[in-house]
């Protein structure tokens, strides 16, 4: 969907120098966003993956303690406290109406089937 995205904005000429969200349109939150990936990666389990919820004090200092170890250790994470702001938003939404209005665009895959072929390909790469 990104490299359609990218070849129509740049086949238009009503979208020189702006910025568009290249989305589905669907509204999907952090907690849902969690069980796709599980179940893209597992979607032979019985159960649906389980959140396990923390305050986020704890979280944030469960991030802190991560990020300072990989600091330490020279290794690079993404594991950091400034995650935290990422992880205890309800939701991240993008509006893709410019971009199908001006070229014409509009994603083709939504969270599930995009999870489920990208995790899909992952697995015929030897890289699941």
């Amino acid at each position: 969907d990104l490299a359609a995205a990218l070849i129509a904005a740049a086949a238009s000429e009503a979208t020189g120098g702006r910025v568009y969200y290249a989305c589905h349109p669907e509204i999907v939150t952090s907690a849902e966003f969690v069980r796709a990936v599980g179940a893209a990666l597992a979607p032979d389990r019985r159960q649906p993956v389980r959140l396990l919820r923390l305050p986020a004090g704890l979280a944030r200092l469960a991030l802190t303690i991560t990020g300072t170890v990989a600091r330490v250790a020279g290794k690079a994470t993404i594991l950091t406290p400034d995650k935290a702001n990422e992880f205890f938003q309800p939701a991240w939404t993008g509006d893709p109406a410019p971009l199908l209005r001006d070229a014409g665009w509009q994603a083709v895959h939504g969270l599930s089937s995009g999870l489920a072929e990208t995790a899909g390909w992952y697995r015929e790469h030897g890289w699941l």
